[in-house]
């Protein structure tokens, strides 16, 4: 008892500082929305919620799996040889998605905005970002969950109260810039160190390993590119439809992101290693008891936190509380995705993920350029996405069953 009980406190621990900084990782964005919406205004939120957006379909298009490999000979059953040079054209790879993704960034924020000074600002962000995220990824591979914990509630807290002090003091013009800057201040300080690099190539050998290592993953590559908007389509028709709604639409998809964050704490990170290596099932998912009571506890968590924020936001121009079922509808169906892409993923069946992802995307697209055509509303165009959305499901559920033989 003496001994198991030291034990049972320091996961007690680890646990609580996960689930910390699984809560930080949630409320930190729609927190930045908020101050920004109080202390400045809805124009400048919405600006920052553009940013937001851009820089994570800037890092769901350029992070194609360069850690499959690595993570593979790594965290294997048992570690196998090549290991130092694939951690090698990993980081390279890394590096050079950093480089390339760095460009449509910077195309696009010029074209919108025509800031110089933010734009460079936001790159910034976006590098800071990529490289945090391939170290939370490793710590959770690795098991550190409270480690993982500690340093998401370090950047939320940084960022949060970097970004209103940036916007107490600055004029409307540079508060925009500030907070990005902010933003990218928190990564640094939580982050520096941990993604270290023991091997020096020059300049051009890392720039030609990470070329190499990225082409050898051009499926990987592909897929990725296919699937970036899968997530944001919702945001990208708001963004395309009317730019001052986003803060708050980010706002509204943001307290029902916590369906996907639940179902990823409390089902999927705990079966990661299983389904990597082959060893999960899709009826494992599907008879799961606990899969339902998690999704049902944060759905209802979720709207409720809807109607509160649509209810405090400041200037806020959207009216409609139906977009709430959409919004639901999108992300449920992404939360169960989520699982079923993985089984397919690691059981190698690339291919056919690639096509399927392609079609959908080139199907929605499609839609939602129809309805601009003929002067739908994006409420309607939301409609149409969510039942798309349940179409996708449906149609990956199919191919796991195939995938893994069921």
């Amino acid at each position: 008892m003496n001994i198991a009980f030291p034990a049972i406190i320091s996961k007690l621990e680890a646990e609580g500082s996960y689930v910390l900084g699984r809560t930080a990782a949630l409320g930190s964005k729609p927190a930045i929305l908020l101050v920004v919406n109080q202390l400045i205004g809805n124009s400048t939120a919405s600006l920052i919620a553009v940013v937001l957006v851009v820089v994570n379909l800037a890092m769901a298009a350029s992070g194609f799996n360069s850690h499959r490999v690595f993570y593979k000979l790594y965290f294997g059953e048992r570690k196998q040889p090549g290991l130092k040079l694939s951690y090698r054209s990993y980081v390279n790879a890394v590096a050079c998605q950093i480089v390339l993704a760095a460009i449509p960034i910077s195309l696009y924020l010029h074209w919108q905005n025509g800031q110089f000074l933010l734009t460079c600002v936001v790159v910034a962000y976006f590098a800071s970002e990529r490289l945090a995220d391939e170290s939370q990824r490793f710590l959770i591979f690795s098991g550190a969950r409270a480690e993982w914990g500690r340093k998401i509630l370090v950047k939320a807290l940084i960022q949060v109260l970097g970004v209103g002090v940036v916007c107490a003091v600055a004029s409307n013009e540079r508060a925009a810039t500030g907070a990005v800057a902010a933003l990218a201040l928190g990564n640094i300080i939580s982050y520096a160190g941990h993604f270290r690099w023991p091997y020096f190539p020059s300049r051009w050998s890392m720039l030609l390993d990470g070329w190499r290592a990225s082409r050898e993953q051009t499926n990987f590559w592909i897929l990725s590119a296919v699937t970036a908007p899968i997530a944001y389509m919702d945001r990208i028709v708001v963004m395309i439809y009317n730019q001052s709604d986003m803060a708050l639409f980010v706002l509204l998809v943001s307290c029902l992101s916590i369906v996907q964050n639940a179902v990823e704490y409390f089902f999927y990170s705990l079966r990661r290693r299983d389904i990597l290596q082959s060893k999960f099932k899709i009826q494992e998912l599907v008879f799961s008891r606990n899969m339902y009571a998690i999704v049902g506890v944060s759905a209802f968590v979720g709207v409720t936190l809807c109607f509160v924020v649509l209810d405090q936001y400041s200037g806020r121009s959207i009216d409609k509380y139906g977009l709430i079922p959409f919004i639901l509808i999108c992300q449920l169906s992404l939360a169960f995705c989520m699982v079923i892409r993985e089984i397919i993923f690691w059981n190698h069946d690339i291919l056919q993920l690639t096509l399927w992802e392609a079609a959908f995307v080139i199907v929605v697209l499609a839609i939602l350029m129809g309805l601009r055509v003929v002067g739908a509303d994006y409420i309607a165009a939301l409609g149409v996405l969510s039942a798309l959305f349940v179409g996708r499901f449906a149609l990956l559920s199919a191919l796991t069953v195939r995938a893994t033989r069921w």
